[in-house]
C-alpha cells in the first residue's frame, strides 16, 4: 500500500497515546468487527495495517497483519501487532482466531 503524506496525517489526526504510552485509533471503527478504518487510494483499509505500514513499510504480498492475543482492536501501536503469512493464519484453530480478535 502506497501511503501519501497525506494519508499519514490523517492516520496521526486520528490518534492518541493512553495512559500507559499505548498508540490507539480514535477515527472511524467497523461496525460488524469493531476495527479502525481508513480510506487510503480510494479503498476503505485496516487501521493497523496503516500503523504497520508508515512503521515498517508495505506489507508483504502473502502476509497479514494481526493483533496479538488480547489486543483490544483500537491498538494501532505496532509494539502489539505481529505480521504473519497468510498460510500460518489460515493454519489458526477457531479457538485462537477468537483470542486473536477478542
Amino acid at each position: 500500500m502506497k501511503l501519501s503524506d497525506s494519508d499519514i496525517e490523517r492516520f496521526t489526526a486520528r490518534t492518541y497515546r493512553d495512559e500507559y504510552g499505548t498508540l490507539r485509533w480514535s477515527g472511524y471503527k467497523d461496525k460488524t468487527r469493531g476495527y479502525g478504518r481508513m480510506q487510503v487510494n480510494g479503498r476503505k483499509t485496516y487501521a493497523h495495517r496503516i500503523a504497520w505500514a508508515i512503521e515498517h513499510g508495505d506489507i508483504p504480498d502473502g502476509y497479514t497483519v494481526l493483533h496479538k492475543p488480547g489486543v483490544e482492536k483500537d491498538v494501532v501501536d505496532t509494539r502489539y501487532l505481529d505480521l504473519v503469512p497468510d498460510r500460518k493464519f489460515r493454519e489458526f484453530s477457531d479457538a485462537e482466531l477468537a483470542a486473536i480478535r477478542s
